[in-house]
């Protein structure tokens, strides 16, 4: 018996063992596999790029900086994992010359077999076109990267949207409709009442419908996941300038701008001095000079303001800002309104005609009644003026009853010498003699 219970429990160890090494294999073989899921290949919803200075050396890249054609979007693996994949590109990207740029792009996009399935175009002043190019999802990845070419990259957006269990979830719809279908058309053969094959000829209308719009969904996604969309819009260099005014303010009146920026809607009492905030910044991709600044309501121009920081000797450089300040005094309630200009140049200084820059911003500036405690001399001053109030109020009341006093002397006068002249009554026991 011992030796038989050996065996067994030697027999059981063997074949946990054997299955926990099964296991074990399992486990990594999925976490091998993980890094060809669908979900390890999906590009980052959104992914900008600095405009400027741009380096064709790798090893300039800024930290967070993508060029075109990065994104970890490998279509190829996606296909060959059988997963039904929408892969989506947007860029923007600027060159001297747009149409020779969209000649070349639409050639690039040739050469690997995609083809231009749209074009919208715009003229000067601000010259600009959007392509859209369809391409094999496996030459996706290829595509994007060879615009790199065109030009600047100033913004690129790349998605990969699985639809899978979509495309699952209309195919089992398509064939349940499809089922229903057939059923209604057998019942419609078999009817000979008329209500009846009005009613089923309803049923199937609806039924037919639903299933025309199945097939069509499952059409459009299809197609999208069959071809690659790429949008290129394609700018002139220098040819998009941008400002951004912002104004505010603080109390205080402070020259040196230590509290900018401010808030844009301010309370204060009445009398109270404040700092109005003045900051010009440069969003476009042009230098930016020749600034004026005009402010009807609270009288200032461009001369009246004080610079905090930047330079208005030369013109600024796209990214570069401007602080100014101006100090009022807020006496009434009043909204500000500033009117900017501004030329943009080329890095040769030339103006760039026709692309002026002009905003109107202002701020609310509202003013407060005081409310600070009385004084003893407003205390005392109050006083005065009560008694004055009170003296006044007698007077008034005396000046009042003047007239009255006088009416009632008289009338008291007059019964006082009626009363004299009237003769007196003799007593009846008077002249008698005893």
């Amino acid at each position: 018996m011992r030796r038989r219970l050996f065996i067994l429990i030697t027999v059981l160890t063997l074949l946990a063992a054997a299955c926990s090494g099964s296991d074990s294999a399992d486990v990594a073989e999925s976490e091998s596999g993980s890094f060809d899921s669908p979900a390890a290949t999906e590009a980052p919803a959104s992914a900008q790029s600095p405009a400027f200075d741009r380096s064709d050396d790798d090893s300039s890249k800024a930290e967070g900086e993508t060029l075109l054609g990065d994104g970890g979007v490998d279509a190829a693996v996606v296909v060959d994992l059988g997963r039904d994949i929408i892969f989506e590109a947007w860029v923007t990207v600027a060159v001297e010359d747009v149409g020779t740029a969209s000649s070349d792009a639409v050639a690039t996009i040739e050469r690997f077999g995609g083809y231009v399935f749209g074009q919208e175009t715009t003229g000067a002043p601000n010259p600009r076109t959007t392509l859209t190019f369809k391409v094999r999802p496996e030459r996706f990845r290829e595509a994007l990267a060879a615009l790199g070419d065109i030009g600047e990259l100033r913004s690129q957006v790349i998605s990969a949207d699985d639809v899978t269990e979509r495309v699952v979830d209309l195919e089992s719809r398509i064939t349940t409709v499809e089922t229903s279908v057939e059923r209604l058309r057998d019942l419609l053969s078999k009817a000979t009442d008329m209500k009846t094959i009005a009613e089923i000829e309803t049923q199937l209308l609806d039924r037919e419908t639903q299933l025309e719009t199945l097939r069509g969904q499952l059409r459009t996604i299809e197609d999208r996941v069959s071809l690659a969309t790429i949008t290129l819009t394609i700018t002139e260099t220098f040819a998009d300038p941008g400002l951004d005014v912002n104004v505010s303010a603080y109390p205080d009146a402070d020259l040196t701008g230590a509290s900018c920026p401010g808030d844009s809607y301010l309370e204060v009492e009445e009398g109270t001095e404040v700092t109005v905030c003045f900051e010009f910044v440069n969003t476009g991709d042009t230098l930016l000079g020749g600034f004026t600044l005009r402010d009807p309501v609270l009288d200032v121009e461009l001369d009246d303001l004080t610079l905090v920081y930047g330079t208005l000797d030369r013109a600024i450089e796209p990214g570069e800002s401007i602080m100014l300040v101006a100090t009022t005094e807020v006496d009434r309630t009043v909204q500000t309104r500033a009117r900017i200009t501004a030329i943009p140049t080329n890095p040769d200084g030339e103006v760039l005609e026709g692309r002026a820059i002009s905003q109107t911003v202002g701020i609310s500036l509202r003013a407060l009644q005081r409310t600070e405690l009385p004084g003893f001399l407003d205390g005392f001053e109050g006083s005065i003026d009560l008694l004055v109030r009170i003296w006044e109020g007698l007077l008034l009341a005396l000046g009042a009853a003047l007239p009255f006093a006088v009416v009632i002397g008289v009338i008291w006068g007059l019964l006082r010498l009626v009363r004299r002249g009237r003769p007196t009554k003799p007593d009846p026991g008077e002249g008698e003699s005893v």
